[in-house]
């Protein structure tokens, strides 16, 4: 009995290290800002152990028809809103960069025309030669406190950002929200830059899109 105890024991603290130094693989796909996949079954480093970044965005609604327009020019309507919106912000309150590993993420949610289907676009502007992004999961869920609806849960994603620069955009992912909901939650797991210094950098912060 003492011999097992020890054996439970043993085990117990190899799970311990396990999880605490986080150096569990998985198995993920990995796809480009339009889907497609990169690769499969590659080992991944699991990265939630890099926190979470929540934020409350509201829906921007992209006056487009969903039925005709392409992913392509979907994806340049998106880019040209959120560089004028940025333009706009940044002219009435400049983003401070304090220093020279600082940049700053914005979250942009989009609605698609007039239906339920929506997409996330993030921009990144600072002092980081920035040429990826990438997250563990991502749920869409309602503003509420206490028992919020979950609208929709997105697995893993790598999103290639290139040629790499201090500014630029990434579009994160495409979900459905119903049409009544103006106002979402975006709950990140281990959202991540990749810095061309040669770090993956956790963003823990994400400020929200201006709206006007």
């Amino acid at each position: 009995m003492q011999k097992n105890l020890r054996w439970g024991l043993y085990l117990l603290f190899i799970t311990f290290v396990f999880v605490v130094t986080g150096e569990i693989n998985v198995t993920a796909v990995e796809t480009n800002e339009n889907g497609t996949v990169l690769s499969t079954d590659e080992q991944h480093t699991d990265i939630r152990t890099s926190g979470e970044s929540i934020t409350e965005v509201e829906i921007i609604t992209l006056d487009v028809d969903e039925k005709n327009a392409t992913h392509e020019q979907i994806n340049r309507l998106i880019t040209a809103d959120m560089i004028t919106r940025e333009t706009k912000n940044n002219t009435e309150s400049p983003i401070n960069v304090k220093s020279i590993t600082t940049t700053e993420t914005q979250a942009y949610v989009y609605r698609i025309g007039t239906g339920t289907v929506c997409q996330i676009s993030l921009r990144w502007s600072g002092n980081i030669m920035v040429s990826n992004y990438r997250y563990n999961s991502l749920e869409i869920k309602s503003t509420s406190l206490l028992f919020p609806t979950v609208y929709d849960t997105l697995g893993y994603r790598f999103m290639s950002a290139q040629p790499a620069a201090l500014a630029g955009t990434v579009h994160a992912g495409t979900f459905s929200v119903p049409v009544s909901v103006s106002k979402i939650k975006l709950d990140f797991s281990g959202l991540q830059l990749y810095d061309m210094a040669g770090d993956w950098l956790s963003v823990f912060g994400i400020r929200n899109a201006p709206i006007n």
